[in-house]
């Protein structure tokens, strides 16, 4: 019991020690910085981002220049984007920046050594092909915050943790005690009258599954209709970002929990019953390769054929 607490602590803290670190940092939302909000410039708008955000002395983070084409918001990729970085007042010396896995972010590291007042040069050299002769200049004045003396996101994702498994523990105690569950067996919920009887209830899915079913519609209106880039946009964040950690999460703490709800398994579920007259495919597609195939082909489809 204690090494499955131990592990589960220790998944638990993987995610939350990258981020403190700054892992993975193209699948996570660098925060907008500076005081000049976003710049347009002959028809692009530019953005100042870091991550992470906001800087602070002695601590590396990436400086980001995020490049959107004015009339339709759309990435501008390919182009060659130089940055610079330096204290109020000092010489800036723009370098060349590195497309990030985002489209049309542009990102140099910085490490400031010292608080207060700085300033950043975005200098846009060529996009689209167009080339600027003299380049596009745009400056943001930003402020290095003062490094933070409090705990981090590792020690207070600790604090919670163990706070959570010391409650689950005393709860779990209590409930062996009270409904008379021999010492050494697994302990059985369903001793419990009123969680049986909710657990055990048909309406029970379907109450889930339903609010779920029409969030999911909402997130899929929202990646047609939000922004179109993949580093804001909001259904992209709300299933990559929130719902696949938290699968994984559900899997470790709480086995297979999150298909009781899933909408995804709802939809299969129910277009199989109103389908069922029907679905008896001709005997040459009743096999493995029927089912199979669709998937690789899709992505070969997607990948292959020019949309």
């Amino acid at each position: 019991m204690i090494a499955r607490l131990l592990g589960t602590l220790l998944l638990a803290l993987l995610p939350a020690a990258a981020a403190a670190d700054g892992g993975h940092a193209e699948h996570e939302g660098a925060a907008p910085l500076g005081t000049g909000g976003t710049v347009t410039v002959q028809g692009y708008q530019v953005e100042l981002l870091a991550h992470p955000s906001p800087l602070a002395p002695d601590r590396s983070s990436q400086l980001v220049a995020k490049v959107l084409r004015s009339s339709d918001l759309a990435p501008v990729t390919g182009g060659r984007v130089l940055v610079g970085f330096a204290p109020a007042g000092a010489a800036l010396d723009p370098e060349p920046a590195t497309e990030r896995t985002w489209a049309g972010q542009y990102a140099i590291a910085a490490s400031p050594s010292k608080p207060g007042a700085h300033q950043v040069r975005v200098v846009l050299a060529e996009l689209e092909g167009r080339r600027f002769e003299p380049p596009l200049v745009v400056d943001f004045p930003i402020s290095v915050a003062r490094a933070s003396s409090g705990m981090g996101a590792v020690a207070w994702t600790v604090i919670a943790l163990v706070a959570g498994i010391g409650v689950l523990a005393i709860s779990a105690v209590r409930l062996r005690a009270r409904t008379g569950a021999p010492a050494g067996e697994a302990l059985d919920l369903l001793r419990v009258r009123w969680l049986r009887r909710l657990l055990t209830s048909r309406a029970l899915q379907p109450s889930l599954q339903i609010p779920l079913l029409a969030l999911m519609a909402v997130v899929v209106l929202l990646g047609f209709y939000d922004v179109q880039d993949g580093g804001t946009n909001l259904a992209t964040k709300l299933t990559w970002t929130i719902w696949w950690a938290g699968i994984i999460f559900t899997f470790v703490l709480a086995g297979r929990v999150w298909c009781l709800a899933c909408p995804f398994g709802a939809l299969n579920e129910w277009t199989a019953r109103l389908a069922a007259p029907l679905r008896r495919l001709p005997k040459p597609f009743r096999n493995l390769w029927s089912s199979c195939s669709p998937g690789p082909t899709s992505s070969w489809a997607w990948s292959a054929l020019p949309w």
